[in-house]
């Protein structure tokens, strides 16, 4: 089976979006933070809890202070992964559009046979045995062939036909989703 198409911007970034939102190193970063911002909204809570305790009063400034930044904190890790997700995405955005990064846009080919993936693009040509690939992930508007933790082959299901989407999964069924 072959299929040509050339990718856009939006191909690119739900491809950033898939992997920031299944990718392992990512959730232990998010949960370390997680924790790190529970650990430090629990300590401002106990110290203005001891303010209060030492004869402070509930109106003071200091101990207001305390409770808002241990609720921020709270918050905030509560939080995190959509607004560190959104950050991320907005980079990877800009990267893409700087100049000297069109081959990201260029046309591809991508053959899908017995032994692999072949990729055919006029920067030049490379083949990803079934053996390489570690997962598939599928959106409603793409498959995501991942050959690495952090790289993967986008296929937008736009440009395929029913037909052809349907030998798409047959194939990949066959070579990759078996093995898991």
């Amino acid at each position: 089976m072959i299929i040509r198409f050339s990718p856009n911007i939006d191909d690119i970034m739900a491809f950033h979006k898939d992997y920031y939102s299944s990718s392992r190193q990512l959730r232990k970063q998010v949960t370390t933070l997680r924790i790190l911002y529970l650990i430090i909204a629990v300590f401002l809570a106990w110290y203005a809890i001891e303010a209060i305790s030492d004869g402070g009063s509930w109106t003071n400034p200091a101990f207001m202070a305390m409770v808002a930044l241990s609720l921020l904190s709270l918050l905030f890790g509560i939080f995190i992964d959509r607004r560190l997700m959104a950050i991320n995405l907005r980079r990877a955005r800009k990267s893409y559009v700087l100049p000297g990064n069109s081959i990201y846009f260029e046309p591809v080919e991508m053959e899908f046979g017995d032994n692999g993936i072949s990729i055919r693009r006029e920067a030049g040509e490379s083949t990803s045995c079934w053996n390489a690939v570690i997962k598939v992930s599928e959106t409603p508007c793409h498959y995501f062939v991942y050959v690495s933790e952090i790289s993967a082959n986008i296929i937008p299901k736009r440009i395929l036909t029913k037909d052809e989407d349907s030998e798409l999964k047959r194939i990949l069924d066959k070579h990759v989703r078996s093995k898991k």
